[in-house]
C-alpha cells in the first residue's frame, strides 16, 4: 500500500485547480500523505527529479515534441496538460 506520493508542478503551471485535485485524490485515500513541490525550475530539471525519484508524479505541460523520457503519459482530450508518473 502507498503511504506517501510526492507530487510537483513547475511554477507557470497554472491551468489546473491543484488544491481541488489533490483534495479529490486524498478523499478515496486519506491513509496517503500528499507532499506536494513547487519547482520554480523549467520543465527539464522537473522531468529529471521524476525520472530519478524525487517525484511520484507530476503536472506538467508539454509541447509537440516527443518524450525520450520512459514515463507513462495521461492526457486530458480538452486540455494540453499531462500527468506523468514513472
Amino acid at each position: 500500500m502507498i503511504d506517501q506520493s510526492t507530487v510537483g508542478h513547475a511554477q507557470t503551471f497554472t491551468t489546473v485547480d491543484l488544491p481541488a485535485v489533490l483534495a479529490d485524490y486524498h478523499r478515496p485515500h486519506p491513509g496517503v500523505k500528499i507532499e506536494f513541490v513547487e519547482d520554480i525550475s523549467p520543465l527539464v530539471l522537473v522531468m529529471q527529479n521524476l525520472l530519478r525519484g524525487g517525484l511520484d508524479m507530476a503536472f506538467i505541460a508539454l509541447d509537440d515534441r516527443p518524450l525520450d523520457h520512459p514515463c507513462e503519459v495521461l492526457t486530458s482530450y480538452h486540455e494540453p496538460l499531462v500527468w506523468a508518473s514513472r
